[in-house]
Parts: C-alpha cells; sequence; structure tokens
C-alpha cells in the first residue's frame, strides 16, 4: 500500500526530521485523512500521481524526472499537478517533464523539441514560437466543409500544418505573407498568435 508506505517511509530516514514532512506533503498534496485510509489501487490516477510524488519528495531531491506524468490524469488533477510543479520550482528543484502534449511544453521554462532521437530545438517555448510569428491564421470555412478544408489545404506547399479548431482550421503557412483567395473566395482569414505547434 502506497499510502501506507509513505507514512512508514520515515523510517528509513531521520524520523523526527521526515515524520512532519511526510504530513506536510500529504497535506499539501491534498491527500485527506479519507484518501490516506484507501488502498492505493482503489485511488483515481489522479491521487496516484500525489502519493507517487509524496513518496518521491520526501528524499528532498534535486532534480525529479517525470515521464509523461498527465496521461491518464483528469483536467482537475493535471491542473494540480502543475500547481505542483510550479511549487517544486520555486524550492529549486530542477523539473525534467516529459510529454507529448504541446500545451504542457509551453507551460515550461526551457524545452527540448526530439523526433526520431534528433534534437530540432533547444531554448524557451517563445522562441519557437517566434519563428512562425505572422504566419499562424485561424481560417473561416463554410459550415461543415472544415474537415475537406483542413486535408486539402495540406496539399498546398506553402501550408506547414492544418488542424480543426472548434468550427475554424488553424493553418501555419511556410512565409508570413499569403493569398487569402488560393483556397476559394468564400474563404476568410485571420491572423493569430503562434503557440507552441
Amino acid at each position: 500500500d502506497e499510502i501506507a508506505a509513505l507514512q512508514a517511509e520515515h523510517d528509513l530516514f531521520d524520523s523526527t526530521r521526515l515524520e512532519p514532512r511526510a504530513r506536510k506533503l500529504l497535506t499539501g498534496l491534498g491527500i485527506d485523512k479519507q484518501q490516506q485510509d484507501n488502498a492505493f489501487s482503489a485511488l483515481s490516477g489522479g491521487w496516484q500521481m500525489r502519493v507517487v510524488l509524496a513518496r518521491v519528495l520526501l528524499t528532498q531531491p534535486q532534480v525529479l524526472l517525470l515521464d509523461e506524468p498527465s496521461v491518464g490524469v483528469d483536467p482537475l488533477s493535471r491542473r494540480d499537478l502543475w500547481r505542483m510543479v510550479y511549487e517544486l520550482a520555486k524550492e529549486k528543484i530542477a523539473v525534467v517533464w516529459s510529454t507529448a502534449y504541446l500545451d504542457e511544453a509551453e507551460r515550461c521554462t526551457k524545452v527540448l523539441v526530439l523526433n526520431e532521437g534528433r534534437m530540432l530545438f533547444k531554448g524557451p517555448p517563445q522562441k519557437l514560437t517566434e519563428r512562425i510569428k505572422e504566419r499562424t491564421f485561424l481560417v473561416t470555412v463554410p459550415e461543415k466543409r472544415q474537415r475537406q478544408f483542413a486535408i486539402e489545404s495540406l496539399q498546398d506547399q506553402q501550408v506547414l500544418d492544418s488542424v480543426i479548431q472548434g468550427r475554424r482550421v488553424r493553418l501555419v503557412m511556410e512565409t508570413p505573407s499569403h493569398d487569402d483567395t488560393r483556397f476559394g473566395k468564400d474563404i476568410e482569414f485571420e491572423p493569430v498568435p503562434p503557440r507552441f505547434e
């Protein structure tokens, strides 16, 4: 049982120092008495992540490696996990977060973008988004043509990416200049700020 192990773990170290730390970690991670009494396997993915994180933090690591920690975690627990990571960073703990979710990578202070083992980019996410400044557009297309437009637009050599976003399609273009009429007269282009894409 992970929770019992967390509570007992202080026996391996200085119990006078770690017992209060274990209690503080459990409380700080929102693990109340009710969750502490549950078996680890009965907890949701978000609660399990909190318990595992608390166990790791007992040792006061300098570096914490999180390998896709938000996979299978509900949105509220995911938000709480990010809050915890920011708190750890304030405590001068380096957090390495691996993810395939670009919205998560955008929240980091530094990123490494890898593809097939090759590093494509290293630096702050803003430096990468600056590369596509003035090349990102939301495109309004006639009703129920979003999917067709997204697929067809990728055939154009000037289009690097085409993603349906609600009722519109988000395009990333090769160059800032574009011809609004290249896809038809009933298409509207709206320049939008780039994001980590």
